[in-house]
């Protein structure tokens, strides 16, 4: 088991490897703590501190990081939230 700090910094260590080209960071204040682990929700800090939507990025997934392992599962952004966060259960519980 891993608690929230780790799995923070699990969260920004995959935004920092993943999308390396992009000033990410973690807004915090929408982190939402499941039973499972916690879904963390980012964005550009430009876009954070300008609200300018040109310095936003398209297609920000949210993940979630396993509470077990750090296991790290991106939410498909091609249908709405709760059906993704249900496709994304099912293999966290599938395991």
């Amino acid at each position: 088991m891993i608690t929230f700090e780790q799995a923070r910094d699990i969260a920004l260590a995959e935004l920092a490897r993943a999308l390396p080209k992009y000033d990410f960071v973690l807004l915090d204040d929408e982190t939402v703590t499941m039973p499972y682990g916690w879904i963390f929700w980012y964005n550009t800090r430009k876009y954070l501190e300008t609200g300018d939507i040109m310095a936003s990025t398209p297609g920000n997934a949210p993940f979630v990081v396993e509470r077990s392992d750090g296991r790290i599962h991106y939410l498909p952004t091609g249908v709405p939230f709760p059906e993704a966060l249900r496709k994304v259960e099912r293999i966290i519980e599938a395991r």
